[in-house]
């Protein structure tokens, strides 16, 4: 919650600090990926970086669009998220994400923050077609990845 950031970063946490237990992710992909869009606010008034990439390659934004979070989408994107980010392993964007999680409100909140329609990835695929060759499997950041 927001007062437990508040006192983690009081007592000297690193806001940028991954836990490698999880494929690095921060406390904002935690956030992000929880739907705590409160925390998400409060981390990244703290300074907490949106772009920031797990070992893979992926942003709180990949996170919480896999994740369906739609308000917190809306928050990254205010604190300087790129709903453009791609990740390192298959060169997805957010977009991507959500498509192959089969999250329909953060695929709207992402193209209405210009989200590429078009944008490819690894497999020459743009979300749409992601969406339909993907959408029965989970990346591999879901795992810790």
């Amino acid at each position: 919650d927001a007062e437990g950031v508040r006192e983690a970063v009081k007592g000297g946490a690193d806001l940028e600090s991954g836990d490698p237990r999880l494929g690095f992710w921060t406390a904002l992909h935690r956030a992000s990926h929880h739907g705590e869009t409160g925390c998400v606010q409060l981390l990244l008034k703290m300074g907490a970086d949106p772009n920031a990439p797990t070992k893979a390659g992926y942003t709180p934004m990949h996170v919480a669009a896999f994740a369906d979070q739609a308000a917190v989408i809306d928050a990254l994107a205010s604190g300087g998220g790129d709903v453009n980010a791609v990740d390192d392993d298959n060169l997805d964007t957010p977009l991507h994400s959500a498509a192959e999680g089969g999250s329909v409100s953060a695929a709207r909140a992402l193209v209405n923050l210009g989200a590429s329609l078009s944008a490819t990835n690894v497999n020459g695929q743009a979300p749409c077609e992601a969406a339909e060759a993907n959408a029965p499997s989970a990346p591999a950041w879901e795992g810790g990845e």
